[in-house]
């Protein structure tokens, strides 16, 4: 700008473009003699007649002789316009650079008396750049005397009852607005953006003599605060189910665990995602629901989406069923088992959440190509079962032939045959899993019911085999001739 506004004898900086844009205000500091502080005036400029009009010194209420005022702000809150500055003069002060206010008044065209803001926004430390947005109704300032991060970080404040002297939620903005340099000069987008500025000699900075030499304008991009907060409910009693785990899985698989004692939940749920939630307890079936912030644009309102998992509490944790055994070179179900298997039939029906994994097994007669296809057919027998006659929908159930491998019991003894043994390795035994969490509740492979495998049993969702294709012949019922 022309000489009206720079002077090779003092420096010029600070400006602010009022309202309208026919007032720019700036300060001009002098270096005093012998010492290192610089006195600033706060200057303003009008347009008129398409041009600057020559900068006019602002009132003494305004510029004090003995000290600096800088950093002008200019606002309209609600039918006044007020001018925020920075100053260290001594009267009112609560320590070195406070925030002070001035009232215009339009009928003698001056500012009046200015006000110190404040305790709740000063500090015996140094509170400067102030900037007013009527958007957020808050004053955001740089301060050493709040706890920071180091040097002067930004802070914002809720002013209260349009009073510049009343604010609430004085908070520091933290991290990345905030470094462990000095930060200053906090500015939001007029334009609409979701973005602000900042005067920061943060390490980044075009540095001429060290990484924190120099000051440079810098940009932050604001990301809209999203958020799930949730309940884990009971479906019959309607209360909060406490000691719950509650994780949150992203389309790439990533895991965040909440463990709620309260039966509350709390997840921040950044945009350009699809999340599932998932509830898990103990003696429960898992529930889950999804939230998705894929189409969510930065530019977005903070926003906070409330749900509620209701899970059952499973019933009969005393379950407990033993492994299916079968007569040699056969398929075909005993009439012991059907015992046994209408038990799991009715577990699966009262429980919709549980799914059921079959893995068949034969003895060591005979070649793996023969043994192998007569596991699967053992599978089948019990799938068939259970869908047939238990009402089991075929998309809980998945079944695996496993021909003569992992034996339980020895079929030889001395060189003699077994027949014991090979007894107890034809065989099925099954795996009971919440579907929503691949949570493994009961092995009957394992001692103990329910209730008592639960404890020991570990979530595992890497280790869960997946379903059998439903186009493959291993998960047709009868598509294998029984042997």
């Amino acid at each position: 700008m022309d000489g009206k506004f720079n002077d090779s004898k003092f420096h010029v900086g600070n400006g602010y473009l009022a309202e309208g844009g026919d007032r720019f205000f700036f300060s001009k500091c002098l270096d005093k003699k012998g010492d290192t502080a610089r006195l600033c005036r706060i200057f303003v400029s009008e347009f008129k007649d398409d041009r600057w009009e020559t900068p006019q010194e602002l009132g003494f209420g305004i510029n004090e002789r003995n000290s600096s005022s800088t950093h002008p702000c200019i606002v309209k809150i609600g039918k006044k316009e007020i001018l925020f500055f920075s100053s260290n003069r001594k009267l009112q002060s609560r320590g070195g650079f406070d925030i002070w206010y001035s009232v215009y008044d339009p009928r003698l065209k001056t500012y009046r008396r200015p006000q110190n803001v404040g305790k709740q926004i000063n500090t015996k430390g140094n509170e400067v750049t102030p900037y007013f947005d009527n958007r957020t109704n808050k004053l955001y300032f740089s301060s050493d005397g709040w706890e920071t991060m180091g040097g002067l970080d930004v802070f914002e404040g809720t002013m209260a009852g349009n009073s510049p002297s009343r604010y609430s939620s004085v908070k520091n903005m933290g991290y990345p607005i905030n470094t462990s340099a000095d930060d200053m000069y906090f500015i939001l987008d007029t334009y609409g953006k979701p973005d602000a500025y900042i005067v920061s000699n943060r390490v980044g900075s075009v540095a001429l003599k060290n990484p924190t030499c120099c000051d440079d304008i810098f940009r932050v991009q604001f990301e809209p605060k999203l958020k799930v907060i949730g309940k884990v409910i009971d479906t019959k009693t309607q209360e909060l189910v406490k000691e719950t785990v509650v994780t949150m899985t992203d389309e790439s698989g990533n895991i965040i665990p909440f463990n709620s004692t309260d039966g509350k939940f709390e997840f921040n749920t950044p945009r350009g995602h699809a999340y599932s939630f998932v509830a898990s307890k103990a003696q429960y079936s898992s529930s889950s629901a999804t939230v998705n912030t894929e189409n969510v644009e930065r530019k977005a309102p903070d926003n906070t989406v409330e749900i509620e998992l209701y899970v059952n509490k499973i019933d009969n944790t005393g379950f407990r069923i033993d492994n299916v055994f079968y007569d040699f070179n056969e398929a075909t179900l005993r009439p012991e088992s059907l015992t046994d298997l209408e038990k799991l039939s009715t577990l699966l029906r009262n429980n919709p959440s549980l799914r059921t994994e079959i893995f068949s097994y034969t003895d060591g007669k005979g070649t793996p190509d023969y043994n192998e296809p007569l596991s699967v057919a053992r599978a089948e027998s019990v799938l068939n079962y259970l869908v047939n006659s238990g009402g089991i929908d075929r998309s809980r159930i998945s079944i695996h032939g496993k021909g003569e491998e992992n034996k339980v019991a020895q079929e030889t003894i001395n060189n003699k045959d077994n027949a014991a043994g090979r007894q107890l390795n034809r065989r099925t035994e099954f795996k009971i899993y919440d579907d929503e969490n691949k949570r493994m509740i009961f092995d009957s492979a394992k001692p103990g019911t329910i209730g008592s495998q639960e404890k020991n049993l570990q979530i595992d969702t890497q280790n869960v085999p997946d379903e059998v294709d439903e186009d493959s012949n291993l998960s047709k019922p009868g598509s294998r001739v029984n042997r």
